[in-house]
C-alpha cells in the first residue's frame, strides 16, 4: 500500500528528468529546496566536471552547457554506461530556471587503482549560499565496484577517510563576517547538507558521523539507496547525536541500499522497474516537491538480502576477502576495466575456463555467476532506460 506524503495520483510525475522539466520555472523562493532536488545534485556527482570545475565557482547552467559541448554524442554514451540518464539531466539542467544561479567549486577526483579508490566529490552554491557537498556514487569503473565490496570485510576505506577530510574542509573554510565596522569577526554557517547516490551517499553518511567538530553545522545529510557500515564502526561512535539529520531514501525493492547495519532513518520510495535495477534512481517515482513513499521494502528485496547474506555477509572477514578478491581476479581475467567491456564477453563461457572457480562450492560459482551477469546487465538495461 503506497503512503502518499505529498501531492495526489494527479500530480505523479515518472522520475527526476520530469521533475525538472515541469518544475523548471519554479524557484527555491517559491517551492523550498527538497529531497529531490537533492537527488539531482547528488546525480550531477556522476559528471565528469575535470577541465571545468576546479576550486573556484563556475556557474552550475554554463558548467552543464560547456560539458556538452567538450564531447560527442558517442563519446558521452561511453563515459555514462552505468546511468545513460546522466547526460540527459545534464542537459535538463542548463536550462532550467530552478536551477539558475547556482555554483559548482572545490571538485576533486580521484582515481588509484593500485590503492582501490574511485572518489570524487563537488560542492554546489545555491543562490542563498546554502552549500551541498555532493559524493559521487559508483562509476563505471570495475575498481569502484571492488572498492563497494571491501566495504564488507574493512570498517574504514581511503574513500572515507577523503570525505570526511573534504568536508572538514568546506566547513572549516568558511569565511568570517566582519560586523561593527570590522571590530567584530564572526563566521555565520550557511545550511550545509551532504548527499550522494549509492556509495555517494555511504560517504556523505560517514562524513557526518566521523568528520571532526563540524556535526553542529551541517543542517541534513541525504543518502540515497546507500550502504551502511559494518558493525565496529557504528560501535566506534561516541556521539550519535548526527542521526536524527540523516535520512536514507531507499526504492521498495532495495538491496544495495539495505547491505550492512544501519542506525540512520530511513523513508521507501515508490519505483518502477525490479529488483537491482531500482538501484537507478531514475526509476524512482515522484511529485511535485517530495517522492511518493510505500510503508516496507517487499518481499523480492528481503529474499534478495538473505540470499547475499547467506553466500557473503554471513562469512568471517578473512573468508569475505579472499571470495571478494576472486571474484575481482576473475573478472581481472576477462581484462574488464569498465563495465562496458562486459558488452562484448559471453559469460558462461568464460567462467567455465577459468580454474580459480574448482575452490567454490556449486552455490558459491553460481552467486559469482549472478554478479557479473548483473554487472553485464548493466549495461543493456540502463542504455534502454536512457532511450526512454
Amino acid at each position: 500500500m503506497r503512503t502518499i506524503i505529498k501531492g495526489s495520483e494527479g500530480d505523479k510525475m515518472e522520475n527526476i528528468l520530469n521533475y525538472v522539466r515541469l518544475r523548471q520555472d519554479i524557484s527555491f523562493q517559491i517551492s523550498p529546496f527538497n529531497a529531490i532536488d537533492a537527488l539531482i545534485l547528488s546525480n550531477l556527482a556522476y559528471v565528469d566536471w575535470n577541465d571545468i570545475v576546479k576550486d573556484e565557482k563556475v556557474d552550475l547552467q554554463q558548467a552543464c552547457v560547456q560539458y556538452l559541448k567538450m564531447y560527442t554524442p558517442e563519446e558521452i554514451q561511453r563515459k555514462y554506461t552505468f546511468s545513460n540518464n546522466v547526460p540527459n539531466l545534464v542537459k535538463e539542467v542548463s536550462h532550467a530556471s530552478r536551477f539558475k544561479g547556482i555554483s559548482l567549486m572545490k571538485y576533486r577526483d580521484t582515481f588509484d587503482e593500485e590503492k582501490v579508490i574511485q572518489f570524487s566529490v563537488v560542492t554546489f552554491v545555491l543562490p542563498d549560499e546554502t552549500l551541498f557537498i555532493s559524493y559521487r556514487g559508483t562509476d563505471g569503473s570495475i575498481n569502484g565496484w571492488k572498492e563497494d565490496m571491501q566495504m564488507t570485510y574493512q570498517s574504514h576505506l581511503p574513500c572515507h577517510h577523503m570525505a570526511a577530510e573534504y568536508a572538514e574542509e568546506i566547513i572549516n573554510g568558511i569565511e568570517e563576517k566582519s560586523f561593527w565596522f570590522g571590530l567584530v569577526h564572526k563566521k555565520i554557517y550557511p545550511k550545509i547538507y551532504l548527499g550522494g547516490h549509492s556509495k555517494g551517499g555511504n560517504l556523505a553518511m560517514y562524513a557526518s558521523l566521523f568528520g571532526k567538530n563540524i556535526q553542529e553545522h551541517i543542517t541534513s545529510v541525504f543518502a540515497f539507496d546507500a550502504p551502511g557500515f559494518r558493525k565496529d564502526a557504528w560501535d566506534s561512535l561516541e556521539d550519535k547525536s548526527i542521526l536524527n539529520k540523516i535520512t536514507n531514501y531507499k526504492p521498495k525493492d532495495s538491496v544495495i541500499g539495505c547491505l550492512l547495519e544501519h542506525q540512520e532513518q530511513s523513508k521507501i520510495i515508490d519505483a518502477k522497474d525490479f529488483g537491482l535495477t531500482q538501484h537507478d534512481s531514475y526509476s524512482w517515482s515522484v511529485g511535485p516537491d517530495d517522492f511518493y513513499y510505500v510503508q516496507s521494502l517487499t518481499k523480492q528485496s528481503e529474499e534478495a538480502l538473505a540470499y547475499i547474506d547467506k553466500i557473503l555477509m554471513s562469512k568471517e572477514d578473512k573468508d569475505k576477502q579472499a571470495y571478494i578478491d576472486l571474484i575481482f581476479s576473475v573478472i581481472d581475467k576477462f581484462d574488464v576495466k569498465q563495465l562496458s567491456d562486459f558488452s562484448e564477453i559471453g559469460i558462461r563461457k568464460g567462467l567455465s575456463g577459468i580454474l580459480e572457480l574448482r575452490q567454490l562450492s556449486g552455490e558459491e560459482i553460481k552467486f559469482l555467476f549472478e554478479i557479473v551477469t548483473f554487472l553485464k546487465t548493466q549495461i543493456s538495461t540502463l542504455l534502454k532506460q536512457g532511450k526512454k
